[in-house]
C-alpha cells in the first residue's frame, strides 16, 4: 500500500519547490501533474529524475487534459492534443512511472450533433496507441472517471463499456472517489471493478461540484470508502489530490490514520 500526493496542490508555485515539499511530506508517491505552468520539458524531467534518484519516492504521472481533447473533431486540435500527450508519455518513461493517468476523450459542440460516435472511435483509437506504447516501456495505464458527460467515461456503466473493448487489455482502473461520488455511483465502482482499480484519487466535496477539499470536509465518507476498497483486496496507490498544500498535508495525515500507518 502506498500512500502520496498530486502536485495540483503546488501548481500556483515554482517547480522546484517540488522536491521541498516532497522532502516535507514522507509521501512514498509523488503524482506529477503534467500539465499547466508544471507541463514537462527536457529540463524539468532532469530536475526530477535527480531528486528522485536520492530519495524513496516513486512518481506517477497524470498526462496533460486541460483544454486537450484527443478526440477532438478538427483534426488539428486532435492531433496536436495528441502529440502533446504522447510526449508526456515519453516523460513518464523517462521518469519511470509506475502509472500514469488518462482522461477518456471528449465530444465537442459539432461532434455531439452531427457525428454522435465520433469521440468514442477516436478516443479508442488513441487509447490503443497510448496501451501499446506505454506497455512496451513498463508503465501501467491506468484511466480515470471523469463528471462531464462530454467525457468517453462518466460512469460505471462507461467504464463497464470501455473494458469490453479491445484497447482496455492495456489499461487498469484509475477510481477518482470525488468524481464517481458526483455522479452517484461510488459504491457501484468499487464492488464492479474489484481487482482492476489500481490507483484512486482522493479527496472530497460537497456533492454539488468537484471541489477536491480535505478528506474532513465534504459530504463523502472518506474513511469508510477506504475501508470499502481495502476490504475488496486494494492495496494499490492513494493519491491526495487537493488544491493547497495545508489541504494535501491535512488529507495526508487523515489517510494515514485511515491506514493506520505512523
Amino acid at each position: 500500500m502506498e500512500i502520496g500526493f498530486s502536485t495540483l496542490c503546488l501548481q500556483n508555485q515554482p517547480f522546484q519547490e517540488i522536491g521541498k515539499h516532497l522532502d516535507q511530506s514522507s509521501a512514498t508517491v509523488c503524482e506529477i501533474l503534467n500539465d499547466g505552468m508544471h507541463f514537462l520539458d527536457n529540463r524539468r524531467v532532469r530536475f526530477l529524475r535527480r531528486f528522485g534518484s536520492s530519495s524513496n519516492v516513486r512518481f506517477t504521472m497524470h498526462l496533460p487534459f486541460a483544454n486537450l481533447n484527443y478526440a477532438a473533431l478538427n483534426p488539428r486540435l486532435r492531433n496536436a492534443a495528441r502529440q502533446i500527450v504522447l510526449a508526456a508519455l515519453g516523460h513518464a518513461i523517462a521518469l519511470e512511472c509506475d502509472f500514469a493517468v488518462v482522461h477518456s476523450g471528449q465530444t465537442d459542440v459539432l461532434s455531439q450533433v452531427f457525428f454522435p460516435d465520433f469521440h468514442r472511435e477516436h478516443s479508442l483509437d488513441f487509447l490503443e496507441e497510448l496501451g501499446v506504447r506505454a506497455s512496451a516501456a513498463g508503465v501501467q495505464m491506468v484511466i480515470e472517471n471523469n463528471v462531464s458527460p462530454s467525457y468517453l467515461i462518466h460512469s460505471v456503466s462507461h467504464m463497464e463499456a470501455f473494458f469490453l473493448e479491445q484497447p482496455s487489455k492495456y489499461y487498469k482502473v484509475a477510481l477518482d472517489i470525488g468524481h464517481a461520488f458526483l455522479t452517484h455511483d461510488l459504491d457501484q465502482f468499487i464492488q464492479r471493478f474489484q481487482g482492476s482499480i489500481r490507483y484512486v484519487h482522493i479527496h472530497n466535496n460537497q456533492g454539488e461540484r468537484d471541489d477536491h477539499l480535505p478528506l474532513d470536509e465534504g459530504k463523502i465518507d472518506c474513511r469508510g470508502t477506504v475501508k470499502a476498497l481495502l476490504d475488496t483486496g486494494f492495496r494499490g496507490s492513494f493519491v491526495i489530490e487537493n488544491t493547497s498544500w495545508d489541504d494535501t498535508v491535512r488529507s495526508l495525515a487523515l489517510l494515514r490514520g485511515f491506514l493506520h500507518q505512523p
